[in-house]
């Protein structure tokens, strides 16, 4: 079985955001730290898929129901 790996381009390309902006987030640990290869970052797809459902399910917060005050007539 064989990860797909990104690069920093491809990672930004894939967050739809700018290769600084990935910079950035991965300096303020707000996104996974992949693995360094000789000068560069790389990120398996499965380690940005998880974090972003991590994400998502954080974000999403519990599930508030709205209940009607019952008239006492």
């Amino acid at each position: 079985m064989t990860a797909d790996i990104l690069t920093v381009d491809q990672l930004a390309e894939f967050l739809q955001c700018s290769r600084v902006q990935v910079y950035r987030l991965l300096k303020a640990r707000k996104i996974p730290q992949g693995f360094r290869l000789g000068e560069g970052r790389r990120w398996t797809t499965e380690s940005i898929l998880d974090w972003a459902r991590e994400r998502e399910r954080l974000q999403a917060g519990p599930v508030v129901r709205a209940y009607r005050k019952k008239s006492g007539k």
